[in-house]
């Protein structure tokens, strides 16, 4: 891993927790205490404490300060904040190659597109989409916390009713199996397939170029509009070319980022002001005025910790459920439940069954709301 720090060799220092994770691995209590001594021997147990080396430069981080960042899109060594990425890829696209840049006339970031065939029809394709998102890499993926992340981005993702666009080419290549043995019983991995992040494989894969061949009509439409797509990836190298000829900038960032990437689709962004996705199947059904048949995508990511906290809440919507209505849902972060009917008259059946439960607290109001409330 030295080199992709700018560095001959590195040091990690080993001290007791490093015994204490020999012992929890069934090494003897005999291998333990040689190990130990050995190295003290050496003098190289424990961390050096401030004075015992004499160190040419010290640096001090403030982690207050820090950022999430990704590298790119040339470089590992070459780091941008996400919030100004998009400002960033908009800056490179008409620098100069020789100084870092794609060398392309600014008017042509946004007006060159390219309308891809797909199997549902068709999805426009420009400079700065994402062609490649890949969770890869066994330094990035040995790290649990951020593949949870990653894992429980794609299930909001998918319960919100997002979706990653059909011309991203997404994958999973763990460097172990452990990864896919704790995503499967957290219930992780349908969601992550879900999005196209299936398993291909154990290993290097995308950053060492083992990202395959592109869908022939992307590839397509990247060569004939000479388009500078990009790829996102959890891996430790990004130089052009490597993780695919055609795919000119490539950023390498954490599990959880190329999954957000692979939704929104581009890396012009500012994802900290924007938002992933609209929930497209959600509106497209309520533009038809479909309200009955859009109910199996509502969602709101604060009822579970509301219901906890305040049961009652829960008990309203069991019981509207319950009593003829088609969905139900907490409002906002409470203190209301809304309830959808198919007429008006379930609708105010349904008041009366909630009032004559709940008594006063169950002050509620009938609303006829435009669109089809009931199934053809």
């Amino acid at each position: 891993m030295a080199p992709e720090y700018g560095a001959t060799m590195g040091f990690f220092p080993i001290d007791d927790e490093t015994v204490d994770y020999l012992r929890a691995t069934r090494r003897s209590q005999q291998h333990s205490t040689m190990y130990t001594n050995y190295y003290k021997a050496q003098g190289l147990f424990g961390i050096p404490s401030e004075g015992d080396v004499d160190y040419s430069v010290s640096i001090k981080l403030d982690l207050g300060t820090i950022q999430p960042s990704v590298a790119g899109p040339r470089r590992p060594q070459d780091r941008i904040e996400v919030p100004s990425l998009g400002a960033k890829f908009e800056e490179l696209f008409s620098t100069p190659v020789a100084d870092g840049g794609f060398g392309r006339d600014a008017g042509n970031l946004t007006s060159v597109k390219a309308d891809v065939p797909t199997e549902d029809g068709s999805a426009p394709l420009g400079h700065g989409d994402v062609v490649i998102a890949a969770i890869t890499s066994c330094t990035n993926t040995s790290n649990p916390s951020v593949m949870l992340a990653a894992g429980l981005l794609a299930k909001k993702a998918v319960e919100k009713g997002l979706k990653v666009s059909p011309l991203v080419k997404a994958s999973l290549g763990p460097g172990s199996r452990v990864v896919s043995d704790y995503l499967e019983k957290t219930g992780l991995q349908p969601y992550l397939d879900q999005l196209g992040f299936n398993l291909v494989g154990y290993g290097c894969t995308t950053c060492i170029g083992n990202s395959g061949p592109l869908d022939a009509e992307v590839e397509k439409a990247i060569l004939e509009n000479n388009l500078v797509a990009a790829s996102v990836l959890s891996g430790n190298r990004n130089f052009e070319a490597r993780v695919h000829q055609n795919v000119r900038g490539n950023f390498l960032m954490s599990p959880p980022l190329v999954v957000a990437f692979a939704l929104v689709g581009r890396v012009n962004i500012d994802l900290t002001n924007e938002p992933l996705g609209q929930a497209e199947e959600l509106a497209k059904r309520l533009a038809k005025g479909d309200l009955i048949d859009s109910t199996d995508l509502f969602y709101n990511s604060l009822e579970l910790p509301a219901f906890e906290k305040y049961p009652l809440l829960k008990l309203l919507k069991e019981h509207a459920l319950a009593n003829g209505a088609q969905a139900a849902l907490m409002c906002g972060s409470g203190s209301t439940v809304f309830a959808i009917c198919a007429s008006a008259g379930e609708a105010s059946a349904l008041g009366q069954a909630m009032e004559s439960c709940f008594g006063l607290f169950s002050l509620n109001q009938t609303v006829q709301l435009p669109g089809r409330f009931t199934a053809d």
